[in-house]
């Protein structure tokens, strides 16, 4: 039997692997655990518009999930350090 490398399937072709991939998109858990940025300090970035977030919802409902863009988050996170001049 022939042994399989991770990230490869039986034939020993590559299949991608994600797991080391960025997400694009993160709740607001993920944000304080990664960024350490609260919920508080979130929402006024948003009514900005200094960063992007979207609600996912299912129509007719008031409740749902908001994901915030983390590429926005990073650039307005980099345009405080140029304004601070680090």
């Amino acid at each position: 039997m022939k042994k399989i490398k991770y990230g490869a399937v039986a034939d020993g072709t590559a299949v991608a692997d994600f797991s080391r991939q960025k997400p694009k998109y993160g709740d607001f858990r993920y944000v304080e655990q990664h960024y350490g940025v609260t919920k508080g300090v979130l929402y006024p970035l948003f009514q900005d518009g200094r960063v992007k977030s979207i609600v996912i919802q299912n129509a007719g409902t008031s409740r749902g999930k908001r994901l915030i863009n983390l590429e926005s988050l990073e650039a307005y996170l980099e345009s405080l350090e140029l304004a601070a001049g680090a």
